[in-house]
């Protein structure tokens, strides 16, 4: 009766801790896509958007309430309204720190557990204000619901497995006594020689054990007979932990070597076989010198003398290319010393060739980056000073300046919104908003966009509608950003004089949009890699190009999200068609 008292009362507060786990991951969740929409609207809406945010988000979650204060702690959107332009007292409490985010447990007047969270928000590197977020957490009779649901199992499975318990330990006290028996035996020998041990019937994994160091020690040829017995039972354990430890290395996706003080290779794993392309049993590292093993099977054998110039007593790394086929590996080799008993070093080798292709394209996209972001100032900036300083303006030529200004304000305006997209995609708070759209209209206002990129190259820029295309029931702003990002790009890698497509077709309950060009094309190594973030081609003719690698990523999402599918063929110096499949009326995916 005890027992059931106490695993009752293990039930219920096992249960009261989920539910409290669970109720702070998902207000985590919830504060952190809430602060990352909010900075989202701050920035194109200034602070008039926050008071609807917050009442959305209040509407759509178990909130107790939630609040946005300015940098002065001053509330200026919160569930109630009548605390606007107050002063936002800290809650008191146990804190908790996740990161940004500052968490404090309080109790209510009725002993409830209500977990308040802020986080700080900020906008282009600057905190504008706070997010509040207060949740209740689970109270007596939700936790009491809960219990009650499972507590049948919980208690009736921990009795039936202290009863096995019970039956396997009883099985195991027997092989015990007999192993117990046999060692007291051996320990009181005199003699020098190990007594007749005998094997036990394989009941358990206790006597599979004693069975192996039994035939491990009737097997075993010692150099030294005067061994003793304790010593010789030793070094069969040892040899037995031995052989598991390599078998643990020899499972191993990094690759691994011990060498000698000679730096001769004594243990080699398959791993390092096969990143170093060394499969066939003629050509095992065993009894090789490293340098002369590594040296047959890399590119840069130069680097190879410097890191085995560095002092044997301390670590060494190095990275090095290995051509494999039409392929280029990068893998980075470490060598540490073994220093217990020991003047050999330990080497460890690992392919770093995605790591390094995802450095390479951060780094391509921050160089894209800055540009995007630098020319359109420089020229809003450049063509602002010259109508400032101009004292007499011709009226075509200041139209000309504004209409320049205000298409790198609006090229500036783009980028920007793109990074707030691929923020958001992050975050996972990226959305649809569906409507119905007429869709000839929507073709319509895409193509307009377009058409100045591709008279600026002397382009023909086709466009093959149906006749009746009527509506869909889609986000207008997200699909037609998705149109002119693919038709952007068409007519980007498109030289002067070429050809850019955009083709519909409207069947059943899905809407088919295919651009095509006649541009530079797309190499087939690389075609499963273009819709992710960053990734940009290494075709000079596409780097000479400025591009942040975004686009496509985006797209792809915008399609996912409409519960779309979108693919791509190309061939190189022929030209690329990405093709759009979107349902013209289904939900939203998650």
């Amino acid at each position: 009766m005890v027992a059931i008292t106490w695993l009752s009362l293990g039930v219920v507060y096992a249960v009261y801790s989920v539910l409290s786990h669970r109720n702070e991951n998902r207000s985590l969740l919830v504060l952190g896509q809430t602060a990352a929409e909010a900075e989202i609207v701050y920035l194109r809406q200034g602070a008039s958007g926050l008071p609807d945010l917050v009442d959305r988000t209040s509407k759509a979650h178990q909130i107790q309430w939630c609040a946005i204060t300015d940098a002065k702690n001053q509330i200026i959107a919160h569930t109630d309204p009548g605390k606007v332009g107050l002063e936002q007292e800290p809650p008191i409490g146990e804190q908790l720190r996740w990161g940004a985010v500052t968490a404090t447990k309080s109790q209510t007047a009725d002993a409830q557990t209500v977990l308040n969270m802020h986080v700080p928000l900020e906008v282009q590197g600057e905190t504008f204000g706070t997010l509040w977020m207060a949740t209740p957490g689970p109270d007596f009779w939700s936790t009491a619901k809960a219990a009650a649901e499972v507590a049948p199992p919980a208690i009736l499975v921990p009795l039936a497995m202290i009863a096995a318990g019970a039956f396997v330990i009883r099985r195991m006290t027997g092989p015990l006594e007999q192993v117990d028996r046999q060692l007291r035996e051996a320990s009181v020998s005199n003699t020098g020689t190990l007594p007749p041990l005998t094997k036990l019937p394989a009941s358990c994994s206790i006597s599979v054990g004693w069975n192996r160091i039994v035939d491990a020690l009737q097997h075993q040829q010692p150099d030294h007979p005067k061994q003793s017995i304790a010593e010789r039972v030793a070094n069969a354990i040892q040899g037995r932990k031995q052989r598991d430890s390599l078998q643990v290395l020899d499972h191993m996706v990094e690759g691994f070597a011990y060498t000698d003080a000679e730096g001769s290779i004594q243990f080699a794993n398959r791993a390092l076989d096969a990143l170093l392309g060394t499969t066939s049993s003629t050509d095992s590292p065993t009894g090789c010198p490293i340098r002369d093993y590594l040296a047959g099977h890399i590119d840069n054998v130069d680097e190879l003398g410097k890191l085995l110039d560095v002092s044997p007593e301390r670590s060494a790394r190095a990275e090095f290319t290995r051509t494999s086929g039409q392929r280029q590996r990068v893998l980075r080799v470490e060598r540490q010393p073994v220093k217990e008993g020991s003047d050999g070093h330990l080497w460890s080798i690992r392919d770093v060739t995605q790591q390094k292709l995802a450095e390479e394209m951060r780094g391509q996209f921050i160089d894209s980056a800055t540009h995007e972001l630098r020319t359109p100032l420089a020229n809003i900036k450049a063509y602002s000073e010259t109508l400032a300083l101009m004292e007499d303006v011709d009226i075509e030529q200041q139209k000309e300046f504004c209409n320049t200004i205000n298409s790198e304000a609006t090229r500036l305006a783009r980028f920007v919104d793109d990074l707030l997209s691929v923020s958001s995609m992050e975050v996972g708070s990226l959305s649809i908003n569906r409507q119905n759209v007429h869709l000839e209209r929507l073709f319509e206002e895409v193509v307009e966009k377009v058409r100045p990129l591709t008279s600026s190259k002397s382009q023909e820029l086709g466009v093959d509608l149906p006749e009746k295309l009527g509506e869909a029931h889609l986000d207008k702003d997200k699909v037609a950003t998705m149109l002119v990002n693919l038709l952007g790009n068409a007519s980007k890698y498109t030289p002067e004089g070429g050809r850019v497509g955009l083709i519909v077709n409207k069947a059943d309950n899905h809407l088919t949009v295919s651009v095509e060009d006649t541009g530079v094309g797309i190499p087939t190594s690389e075609l499963p890699h273009v819709f992710e973030k960053f990734f940009r081609s290494k075709d000079p003719r596409v780097q000479k190009e400025t591009g942040t690698g975004l686009g496509l990523a985006l797209a792809n999402e915008i399609v996912r999200l409409h519960g779309g599918e979108i693919t791509v063929k190309s061939a190189v110096d022929v030209g690329s068609t990405f093709t759009v499949s979107l349902p013209l009326y289904q939900e939203a995916r998650l």
